[in-house]
């Protein structure tokens, strides 16, 4: 199904429960997809865009624009002027690009891909690569270190906190510079170089890889413990 406004016209559209492909180009308005069987694309100058149990890809692209994303079985990708993302279940890779706004992703199965200009970012549950920029925001990002993955976290001016699960066999080659920031870390390391500015080392296994940058800003890196579940 397709659905076109040239005007300059507020329009909401609601699509649910399509077998095939949605595609929706709005100049403004917001839009709201649910069980749609296919890919979608959506395409608005400003509005808000909200999407729910999709079969199929979502790619967005927004001038001015929010997103609420929620179980979708293929590829993400999201590109905007100024706008947050929150969003949850990827099923496939995701790649959202922002000049302003923030990110909040929990769950996703295949690789991610993150950039700001201004704006923080929360990640978690990311089961395959990360790599993740704030020029001016703060990155919170929770990885899975297993295999041969890579984790790269980038700041201008935002602070990185870093935390890791620790499954069976899981490990990273940490490598870590901050200009004029700190770096504090509570973790099981293998030292190769130390300094106030400069942490290098072998974690677990070593087979992913971790960089960290940051100009100004600080870094932590600890070990998430899981909670332990309290017996009725």
């Amino acid at each position: 199904m397709r659905v076109g406004n040239g005007s300059s016209t507020f329009i909401s559209v609601n699509m649910s429960i399509i077998e095939g492909k949605a595609v929706v180009n709005a100049t403004s308005g917001d839009v709201a997809l649910r069980e749609i069987g296919e890919g979608s694309i959506v395409k608005l100058t400003s509005g808000k865009v909200k999407a729910r149990d999709l079969g199929g890809d979502l790619k967005i692209a927004a001038s001015s624009g929010d997103a609420e994303v929620r179980r979708v079985k293929g590829v993400f990708v999201m590109e905007a002027t100024s706008g947050n993302v929150e969003a949850f279940e990827i099923g496939g890779d995701a790649q959202v690009k922002l000049f302003n706004g923030d990110l909040i992703l929990s769950g996703c199965l295949g690789n991610l891909e993150f950039s700001t200009a201004n704006g923080n970012a929360r990640i978690v549950d990311v089961l395959g690569s990360i790599n993740a920029s704030s020029s001016s925001g703060d990155l919170n990002v929770v990885i899975v270190p297993v295999g041969d993955k890579e984790f790269i976290l980038n700041t201008s001016s935002g602070n990185v906190e870093l935390r890791y699960l620790t499954p069976k066999e899981y490990g990273f080659l940490l490598d870590v510079n901050t200009c004029t920031g700190s770096i504090r870390g509570d973790l099981d390391i293998k030292l190769d170089k130390i300094t106030r500015q400069t942490l290098k080392g072998k974690v677990g296994t070593g087979k992913s890889k971790v960089i960290v940058e940051t100009a100004s800003g600080n870094v932590i890196i600890k070990e998430r413990k899981e909670k332990k579940k309290e017996r009725n």
